[in-house]
């Protein structure tokens, strides 16, 4: 009787694999190891699968779907050595009652990487044309978000090149600020603000109703204020 019971069960397993193409979803295709994310926060080792991405941490595990990622960035800080790469989500990663729609990861200029994508040379031409090669390497900084648009079908958004820039001597592409007890840096991009911290933010200009800047007066102005609110 047993037997009897297993068997549909063991043939709709089978056929949900045929459909689903499971086996070759279950390949990691590509791997970056030990790479910084500050959201949220740890060092994860970033696997390539078929159809979504895993970051894989010493106490927690995510699970990506491509088609659940909405835009990606990479942002210049203001050390002048590492870069933020943002992914940025449709449906935000849970881990408890904390929300993610944003993953940040902190990527050094100095830092280079080989990796090796596990797929012949027909199929890598028929996914992602001629976009990737089998053997990659080169900084890290260039590499991993030109991997993961490959995997997710999406253009990098970066500062515009004679676009906003802060300081005139170093250029910076964006303004230290603050929200609420939220410190951290906010990058004027093409049609968009995108708030770089511990909980980022990004904000469409379209969306955007009015701007007020408060304590701008005279006596701020006398004394060489740097600061607005």
């Amino acid at each position: 009787a047993d037997e009897e019971e297993l068997a549909p069960a063991e043939t709709l397993v089978a056929q949900i694999k045929e459909s689903g193409d499971l086996e070759a979803s279950g390949t990691s295709l590509a791997t970056f190891e030990d790479v910084g994310l500050t959201v949220p926060r740890g060092r994860y080792d970033i696997e390539m699968f078929d159809k979504f991405l895993k970051l894989h941490g010493k106490t927690y595990d995510y699970k990506v779907l491509y088609t659940n990622v909405a835009s990606v960035y990479v942002l210049p800080k203001q050390d002048n050595y590492t870069m933020a790469f943002v992914v940025s989500l449709e449906h935000p990663l849970r881990q408890g009652a904390t929300m993610y729609p944003h993953i940040v990861m902190q990527l050094p200029r100095d830092a280079t990487v080989d990796l090796e994508i596990a797929l012949d040379p027909a199929e890598l031409k028929r996914r992602f044309d001629d976009k990737l090669e089998r053997s990659e390497s080169g900084e890290l900084v260039d590499l991993l978000p030109k991997v993961m648009c490959a995997f997710t079908k999406k253009k990098v958004v970066r500062p515009k090149v004679g676009g906003f820039n802060g300081e005139k001597e170093d250029k910076f592409k964006s303004i230290r600020c603050s929200l609420k007890a939220n410190d951290g840096f906010l990058y004027p991009l093409d049609k968009c603000f995108f708030f770089v911290a511990n909980k980022p933010l990004h904000i469409d200009f379209e969306r955007i109703g009015s701007l007020e800047f408060n304590r701008v007066d005279k006596a701020a102005q006398a004394q060489s204020a740097r600061t607005f609110d």
